[in-house]
């Protein structure tokens, strides 16, 4: 190579600038974001690491790992089942919101994040795990879409929650049967079996909330009219107006209702 390559002198770099921006892509304003992140080949780690079908502590790292994702980046609610969660963001007026809008920085960026909290609190809460992490990494991929209505959300999250609630059978009918037994059961066949044959003590009613339906976690907002706040000089000020306080809020529903989604009226 010439001595002006080694210089700087080449106009290479503005050239693999170029070819970047060939496949970028950037997301739509004024329209609801989804982006859904899921767990790739996880059979091979929960396989040696996990209780089936339900492991509490595989749930509660999905469940941090998911909040750091919703404080990073502002994500109106997530709802989260299995090794998967959804992340709901509410309309940008500004380009500048949410990574720029850049496709490829949101799907990187966000099932980066998920991956790496999630490792290190299922590394924390199953310590003997380690082994099984080594040989098979936790990470995580992502895609997203935009949606025009509200309406549209619904449909969404009722479509998430069957796949979770069509998981959770199988889940539990192989605990209790052999795939020979199984063999020819379709969805309707798979729920009757767990939730009509099985009984109260091990079919579905045994299981957790968040086992059968997921959960959602979002952040409330309550509107408080006066502020007592200390200034620089240390002297006691109150301040009256209008100040929204944020609090995050789990909760465990069944989406089969309309009146489930009345936690939406809270966001938008």
């Amino acid at each position: 190579m010439s001595q002006a390559y080694w210089n700087g002198s080449h106009s290479g770099g503005k050239q693999f600038k170029e070819l970047e921006k060939e496949f970028q892509s950037s997301l739509s304003l004024n329209k609801i974001t989804v982006v859904r992140v899921d767990g790739h080949l996880f059979s091979k780690l929960t396989k040696n690491t996990c209780v089936k079908p339900y492991d509490k502590h595989f749930a509660e790292s999905m469940r941090v790992a998911s909040e750091s994702v919703m404080k990073e980046t502002g994500a109106m609610f997530f709802i989260t089942h299995s090794d998967e969660t959804s992340f709901v963001f509410a309309p940008v007026k500004s380009k500048h919101s949410l990574y720029n809008l850049r496709v490829n920085k949101i799907i990187t960026l966000i099932s980066g994040l998920m991956s790496t909290v999630f490792t290190l609190k299922f590394n924390e809460l199953k310590p003997e795990s380690i082994g099984w992490l080594k040989l098979h990494p936790s990470y995580f991929d992502a895609r997203v879409f935009q949606l025009k209505h509200t309406g549209s959300i619904v449909e969404y999250m009722k479509w998430r929650q069957e796949d979770c609630k069509r998981n959770g059978h199988h889940g539990v009918a192989k605990k209790h049967f052999s795939q020979k037994q199984l063999t020819g059961l379709n969805a309707q066949g798979l729920n009757e079996l767990v939730c009509d044959k099985m009984g109260i003590e091990y079919g579905w009613e045994s299981y957790p909330k968040d086992y059968k339906y997921g959960f959602l976690q979002y952040y409330t907002r309550s509107r408080v009219v006066s502020l007592t706040y200390k200034t620089i000089e240390g002297d006691m000020r109150e301040f009256v107006g209008d100040v929204l306080r944020r609090r995050m809020k789990t909760i465990t529903i069944d989406f089969s209702s309309m009146k489930s989604f009345n936690f939406l009226f809270e966001l938008f």
